[in-house]
C-alpha cells in the first residue's frame, strides 16, 4: 500500500492536483504537435505560443503552454514582427491566455539622465481603447494614440515630451505628448499626442526630437581585466523577497584592488514588474526598495532580476530574487 500511496502522490496529494498535473502532462506533451505552436522569442528568450487567428489579421489570440508566465506589456518578436500582449488572463493555473497585437512603429526617445536612447515597440492609431470592450474613440485632427509597454522607461515620457511619429525618415513630423493614461490598460502605457512643429535640436537622422550629448561613454573595458566591480547588498534573506514586505538595498562601487569608487552614478531596475505588482523605487543616492503586493499570492514562487548598474563606468551587477509568501 505504501508503494502505491507513493505513485499516486507523485501527481499530487489530492484528487483535485492530480487532475491539474494531468492536464498540464497532456497539454505540454500534444501542444508542440499542434500547427498553433510557433516559436516565438520573449523578452529575448526562445519560448513557444499557441497562436490563433481573429477576425483582425493584426490582434492574435495566444495560449502558453502550462508553468510558463507571461504579462500584459510583454514584447514578442514572432515572423520577423514585433507583437504586444494587450491582454493576459489573471487565472494562469493550467496556462495564461491572451491577445497580442502588432506593432506598427518604434518609438525612439532618450533617458531624461543618461542620454541613452531608448526604443520601443509601440502601437500608433488615430483612435484610442475605450473602457468597454472593442470600444474606441476618435481622435481629434493631428493626433495619434500610442500604446506601449509600461516600466520604468516609458513612465518618463510625461506631458510635453517630444517623438518623431513618422516613417518619412527625410521629412519626419514631430509630435507631443498631450495625455497620459497608465492605469487603464494593466502593464501598458497609452500616449496621446499632437502634431508639433519641428525644433533646432529635433536630431532627424537619428530619429531623436529635443536631442542632446549623452553622458560621456566609458571606453570599452576587457572583460579578462576588471576595474570596477559592483556589489548590491539588501535586507533580503536567501534571495527571497516576501510578499508585503519593503526591503532595502544599497551598492558599493569599488576597483579590483577593493579600494571604493566615490565618482559613480547608479541606477537600479527590474526585468519584470508583473503588471506593477513589484515595485522598483530608485531612491536616486545609491539606495533603492523593493515591494511585492501583499495580495499577490499569484507571483508566489515567480522570480525577478535586480540590476544595478553604475553609468559612470558601465560596470553592472544583478541579482536573481523569488517570490515567497510571509510564513
Amino acid at each position: 500500500m505504501d508503494r502505491y500511496a507513493e505513485r499516486i502522490n507523485l501527481m499530487g496529494t489530492t484528487q483535485r492536483e492530480r487532475q491539474l498535473n494531468r492536464l498540464k502532462q497532456t497539454i505540454s506533451s500534444n501542444a508542440p504537435q499542434s500547427l498553433s505552436c510557433k516559436d516565438v522569442k520573449i523578452g529575448g528568450v526562445d519560448r513557444k505560443l499557441i497562436i490563433n487567428d481573429t477576425k483582425t489579421t493584426t490582434i492574435k489570440d495566444f495560449t502558453t503552454l502550462p508553468n510558463e508566465t507571461v504579462s500584459a506589456s510583454d514584447s514578442i518578436l514572432w515572423n520577423t514582427k514585433n507583437w504586444l500582449i494587450t491582454e493576459a488572463d489573471s487565472d494562469s493555473e493550467v496556462y495564461v491566455k491572451g491577445k497580442i497585437k502588432e506593432c506598427n512603429y518604434t518609438l525612439k526617445f532618450q533617458h531624461p539622465t543618461t542620454g541613452a536612447i531608448l526604443s520601443y515597440p509601440c502601437i500608433t492609431s488615430s483612435t484610442r481603447l475605450g473602457q468597454e470592450e472593442n470600444s474606441y474613440m476618435t481622435l481629434g485632427n493631428n493626433e495619434k494614440s500610442i500604446l506601449l509597454a509600461y516600466n520604468q522607461s516609458t513612465i518618463l515620457c510625461g506631458s510635453g515630451k517630444r517623438f518623431f511619429v513618422d516613417n518619412n525618415t527625410e521629412n519626419p513630423i514631430p509630435y507631443i505628448v498631450i495625455g497620459v493614461d497608465n492605469t487603464s490598460h494593466n502593464g501598458l502605457i497609452e500616449l496621446i499626442v499632437k502634431e508639433d512643429r519641428l525644433q533646432s535640436t529635433d536630431n532627424i537622422e537619428l530619429g531623436i526630437c529635443n536631442y542632446f550629448t549623452p553622458i560621456e561613454e566609458p571606453e570599452p573595458v576587457d572583460p579578462e581585466v576588471p576595474t570596477r566591480i559592483v556589489t548590491i547588498t539588501s535586507d533580503t534573506t536567501n534571495y527571497e523577497v516576501k510578499l508585503g514586505l519593503t526591503y532595502t538595498f544599497s551598492v558599493t562601487v569599488t576597483n579590483e584592488l577593493g579600494v571604493v569608487i566615490t565618482n559613480t552614478s547608479p541606477i537600479y531596475s527590474i526585468n519584470n514588474t508583473y503588471i506593477g505588482k513589484v515595485v522598483l523605487t530608485d531612491n536616486g543616492n545609491g539606495t533603492a526598495t523593493i515591494k511585492v503586493e501583499g495580495k499577490a499570492t499569484n507571483l508566489l514562487g515567480s522570480q525577478f532580476t535586480l540590476q544595478c548598474m553604475d553609468m559612470v563606468s558601465g560596470f553592472s551587477s544583478s541579482i536573481l530574487f523569488t517570490i515567497v509568501g510571509l510564513w
